[in-house]
């Protein structure tokens, strides 16, 4: 930590700690939550993956793709990289 930041943050107004220790406190919520939920993805993704007999990096890159809204990107890569393999004969 930097002089600076340290004698700045030495000298807050309590209203203005408790804000920041309200905000690490909020974030450190808002994280765990993320982890929880992450996980629970994870589980979720696993059992209807194998319910379904499909791969299950299968279903999580389609989950992605379809809340990044990236498909259109995604074939157009997919033609790029059939075309290189096209082109060399690997396909």
């Amino acid at each position: 930590m930097s002089s600076d930041s340290t004698s700045t943050l030495g000298s807050l107004s309590p209203d203005d700690k408790k804000k920041l220790d309200d905000t690490i406190r909020a974030g450190l919520k808002i994280l765990q939550e993320k982890c929880d939920l992450s996980d629970g993805l994870k589980d979720l993704v696993t059992n209807v993956a194998g319910e379904l007999g499909i791969e299950k990096k299968a279903l999580s890159v389609a989950i992605t793709t379809a809340f990044r809204s990236t498909l259109a990107k995604k074939r157009e890569e997919m033609d790029t990289v059939e075309d290189i393999l096209a082109v060399t004969g690997y396909a």
